[in-house]
């Protein structure tokens, strides 16, 4: 039996060692602030040299790391010269960002604003945070402040000293909480404390939107009770030309909700004008982005003195809009543009990149009040501050607390599911923005309020499923959510959209960050015009356009710097849409010389039954959510290159209509079809030599090659495995049929399935020169003997087929067999697709 004294000599000893861990744990936090601390001087105005030996006492003072930087799953050692922890964090400090608060920095060393620094907003794949770091060390001070407490508590009643920090410790949030800095979502609710008094969500709610106005009062203002204007006066009174490079600005005279609009237009040079030339005297402007809806008139405005009829979305926009005692400059497309001249606007689309990224503030207007509209801006701003949203996700809720942040996600995702952001535009107006303020009704919220708003859905949703009694459903905006996904700030050519790779020399190796990604990820998008799913990506793609009747090339500087070398794009209204898709196809061919364009016909096709437009054209009006972008997504990632790496594309002339010209050779037709399918990996397997395909045996003698099939899933699987004449294995798209050929076609990385017609009869001229005949051509008849024969009249004759689609055929992906029958002398043939 212990003796007292000895009892009570342990119990100090405890208590010393207690006290003394304390010491050690304020030393170390006195350590890292104090390495925290160096950045609150004016590190963005050290020199280089001066900013090195900041970081690199900082990283020493913090254990090797001002945290350890991730970027898409992988991560940075600390210590390293090539440290990318340091890289980032001399980054933000030249920039004089840097706090012991979660950054984001993009690879270029700019600041993600979804972290609430000022700076470039950047996708979260692809860019380096320490938000891991800190939670990681805040998950340590706080299990340490837990470890503390609990010894203390053991104890029973301490006084002195110990005592006090004792009840300073149950005082501690973090001793009965969790990290609040990754965002990341706790599942144990013993760990959150009640409701308090402050909650937010026992604030009385935002009162529902009321009729800011009596129908009556626009009664006049309506386009069936104002007399039309006639065609000369609107066009004489309104619309004067348009000098080289300039474009209009919209002048909203003041006056009160509810009264009269009246505005006047005035010429403004857009970017690359002296600005002598320009003769508005406006400096700021701003520009509206917005849905039309129904473009059919349904209010007038005064204009230039002139009646204009438009649409019912714009005017309550102008009316909302509009100041009460000052003028507001404004960009408004229908307004601006003369929207029936329709060399006017083929002139203008060249410059709605410059205009937005000129503009002071781009407004985005997302329609008049709901009855939910006013909460879900409420509850987005409010949940946006830190404080608001820890006290609502780390608590444990009233019944009535849950049923108004149910109401509040109820509203914010009815708010998301307006058309605007499914508009195909708002991709170049808001990526070249220098501001944005989104605005419905009378409220307003920036930008980036709104996106984080979208991105945090899905954790209160959570909270509610889990935490409550209320029925929860799944949110209907998830479509609207990854379409904001594709909507970013900043974006620069060659920075992923998706953020998804491609292994090197696949096609999309090539094509991500670029024009073909932007049209991929576009059909999440809608357009009222399918031209403008086309149109209002090409100044994000560096697209150098010109009109029809232009002779020079006209282009914008655009984000990253100057549009390269490549070959013009045809811009005009005046053509039909499946022109302007021909079009599409004809500019990725003449700018790569390759078919990687054609590689997209297993997902942007109707199953193969779109009947506008000539089979060798992707459709982009496929919606996403019917076809998704990433279905089969291995013919487009894996690296593969049946024609050969040096075989290129015939040019194509975006004056010959309907036919694409192709030099290739038929190598195999498809003859048994099966109801199974495989990936292109498994069925690229079968090559020896491909990773986890089958490799060359010393011993010459035939190779049992297995397929791994499985079962067709009719909703998602578009290909089929087919058995060829040559008894090979070819995955297919689902609608070739048995007798299609195979081909290997110049520039194509992927062997096609072609279907044969006829023969086609191109006759006219391709240049379209004065007094030649329009081109045109017809399908006549087949002959496996046809080649290229000229007649007297200067009609050309060709074998004609019909596009299938991109294939899988193991034996010819590599080069191979284009290498083996180049050596045998087999010629290739002209032909076209129809």
């Amino acid at each position: 039996m212990e003796k007292a004294g000895t009892s009570e000599a342990k119990t100090q000893d405890a208590l010393v060692g207690l006290t003394t861990s304390k010491e050690d744990a304020q030393q170390a936090t006195e350590a890292s602030n104090a390495a925290i601390q160096p950045a609150t001087k004016s590190a963005s105005d050290l020199d280089d040299e001066a900013l090195a030996q900041l970081v690199e006492e900082m990283a020493t003072s913090l254990g090797g790391a001002p945290g350890t930087f991730h970027a898409d799953g992988g991560y940075s050692e600390p210590g390293k010269e090539d440290d990318i922890g340091r890289q980032v964090l001399m980054a933000s400090l030249r920039r004089g960002f840097f706090s012991n608060e979660p950054i984001a920095v993009g690879v270029d060393g700019k600041i993600d604003l979804e972290y609430g620094n000022q700076g470039i907003e950047i996708n979260p794949a692809q860019q380096l945070t320490n938000s891991g770091y800190l939670s990681a060390r805040a998950d340590s001070t706080r299990n340490a402040k837990q470890e503390r407490y609990r010894s203390l508590r053991m104890w029973g009643r301490l006084a002195g000293p110990l005592g006090e920090e004792l009840k300073a410790l149950e005082d501690d949030e973090d001793v009965h909480s969790v990290s609040v800095i990754s965002g990341g979502i706790d599942t144990n609710t013993d760990n959150f404390s009640p409701c308090a008094i402050d909650c937010w969500l026992k604030a009385p709610p935002p009162e529902l939107a009321t009729p800011q106005y009596s129908p009556a009062i626009f009664d006049a203002m309506r386009w069936e009770a104002s007399p039309k204007p006639g065609t000369s006066a609107q066009k004489g009174g309104i619309y004067s030309s348009l000098p080289e490079n300039h474009t209009r600005i919209l002048i909203l005279e003041p006056a009160s909700y509810g009264e009269g609009i009246s505005c006047s237009l005035v010429n403004h040079p857009c970017a690359g004008t002296s600005p002598e030339a320009s003769t508005s005297g406006i400096s700021d402007y701003e520009a509206l982005s917005y849905t039309w809806g129904d473009p059919s008139p349904k209010f007038v405005i005064q204009c230039n003195g002139q009646t204009l009829p438009i649409a019912h979305n714009l005017f309550f926009a102008l009316q909302q809009l509009r100041h009460a005692t000052t003028k507001r400059y404004l960009w408004i497309d229908a307004v601006c543009i003369n929207q029936n001249d329709i060399a006017e606007r083929n002139t203008q689309i060249q410059h709605m990149l410059s205009i937005y990224q000129n503009a002071a503030r781009v407004l985005v207007w997302l329609g008049v009040e709901s009855e939910t509209s006013p909460l879900a801006m409420e509850a987005m701003r409010r949940l946006d501050e830190h404080e608001v949203r820890k006290g609502v996700m780390y608590r444990v809720h009233e019944l009535s607390c849950y049923e108004q942040l149910k109401k509040a996600c109820d509203a914010i995702s009815e708010l998301l599911e307006r058309p605007w952001f499914t508009r195909s535009w708002i991709r170049q107006e808001l990526t070249v923005a220098k501001d944005v303020v989104v605005s419905c009704g009378q409220e307003s919220v920036s930008w980036y309020i709104l996106k984080r708003s979208a991105a945090r859905l899905g954790h209160f949703t959570h909270k509610l499923s889990k935490e409550s009694k209320l029925p929860i459903s799944a949110p209907e905006s998830t479509r609207y959510n990854t379409a904001i996904s594709y909507l970013t700030r900043g974006w620069s050519y060659g920075q992923s959209v998706t953020g998804i790779l491609g292994s090197i020399r696949s096609i999309w190796y090539y094509h991500n960050g670029g024009l073909l990604e932007l049209l991929m990820t576009g059909r999440h998008f809608d357009a009222t015009d399918p031209r403008d799913r086309v149109y209002s990506v090409l100044g994000l793609g560096l697209v150098p356009m010109k009109t029809t009747t232009e002779s020079k090339q006209v282009s914008e500087k655009s984000v990253v710097g100057s549009v390269s070398s490549a070959p013009s794009f045809p811009v005009d209204y005046g053509k039909t849409v499946s022109e302007v898709y021909q079009d599409t196809v004809k500019y990725f061919i003449n700018r790569d010389s390759n078919l990687d364009i054609l590689a997209l016909l297993i997902t942007a096709r109707n199953d193969g039954s779109t009947t506008d437009l000539p089979s060798w054209v992707p459709d982009w009006r496929v919606p996403a959510s019917e076809v998704s972008i990433t279905t089969h997504w291995d013919f487009i990632s894996l690296k593969i290159a049946a024609s050969g790496l040096h075989s290129k594309a015939e040019p194509q002339s975006h004056d010959e209509k309907g036919v694409l010209r192709c030099k290739g050779i038929l190598i195999d037709r498809l003859e048994k079809r099966s109801e199974y399918t495989a990936s292109a990996y498994e069925t690229l397997a079968l090559v020896p030599g491909f990773p986890g395909g089958e490799q060359e045996e010393e011993v010459e003698k035939p190779r049992e090659r297995t397929l791994i099939v499985r079962e067709v899933d009719p909703l998602k699987d578009r290909t089929r495995c087919f058995e060829t004449e040559m008894g090979l294995a070819c995955l297919a798209p689902a609608w070739a049929r048995e007798g299609d050929e195979v081909a290997l076609i110049h520039g194509g990385k992927h062997a096609f399935v072609i279907r044969p017609l006829g023969t086609a009869k191109l006759s006219g001229s391709a240049e379209l020169t004065d007094g030649a005949r329009p081109f045109q051509f017809e399908v006549i008849e087949y002959d496996d003997t046809t080649t290229e024969l000229s007649e007297e009249d200067g009609s050309e004759y060709m074998p004609a087929f019909e596009m299938v689609g991109p294939c899988i055929s193991p034996d010819a992906m590599f080069g191979g067999m284009a290498k083996s029958l180049e050596e045998r002398d087999i010629a290739p043939t002209m032909f076209v697709l129809v």
